[in-house]
């Protein structure tokens, strides 16, 4: 009975330690490590993926000043360059799914006139979301922004650097181009138009 008892001690005393050891945070015993935690960005990339699941292209700005219309200057632009190279990227794709048997020369002058017409879109940008921090003790704003266009400027822009190229006109012109096209607009004036 005394082994018994003995054997439950310890094994109580055993389970005890361990169960205390597995609570403590990773950083409590000095040895640092690294936690997971939640920043303004957090949230505006869970849209921003949502968005561009949809072909909606949009970038996260951040800007940080002293002067809160400055950081907000900051961060919008910092968005629309992020928001340019999203549209890059989305032009590219359209290009390798759907141009890829036309002729290289062709295929180079579109991408580059869509690029080209959607930068100039990129003043009609607006920001969907904002999050402005204040840094109390060094007097500074710091702004994240997500910024947004409107797909009916992107579709224009893809539509108006096909024309009068026969080869990439037809697949811009096609059905399922266009369903892609209209989809994203449709997802935009539902969800995201303000």
């Amino acid at each position: 009975m005394k082994k018994l008892i003995t054997l439950l001690a310890t094994a109580a005393l055993f389970a005890g330690c361990a169960g205390s050891n597995q609570s403590a945070p990773a950083n409590a015993s000095g040895g640092g490590g690294y936690e997971e935690i939640k920043t303004p960005t957090s949230e505006l990339n869970s849209i921003k993926k949502d968005m561009e699941t949809k072909n909606i292209a949009c970038g996260i700005g951040i800007g940080e000043s002293n002067d809160e219309a400055i950081a907000l200057t900051m961060a919008e632009d910092d968005g629309r360059s992020k928001l340019a190279t999203s549209m890059m990227t989305m032009v590219t794709r359209l290009s390798e799914q759907y141009a890829q048997n036309v002729g290289t020369q062709a295929k180079k002058i579109w991408e580059e006139k869509t690029n080209q017409l959607t930068m100039q879109e990129l003043t009609g940008t607006t920001s969907y979301k904002s999050t402005t921090l204040f840094d109390k003790s060094t007097q500074t704003y710091k702004i994240y922004t997500l910024m947004i266009m409107n797909p009916e400027l992107f579709k224009k822009a893809v539509e108006q650097a096909a024309a009068g190229q026969e080869e990439i006109e037809l697949r811009v012109k096609s059905a399922d181009m266009q369903n892609r096209l209209d989809a994203a607009v449709a997802a935009y004036k539902t969800n995201y138009a303000k």
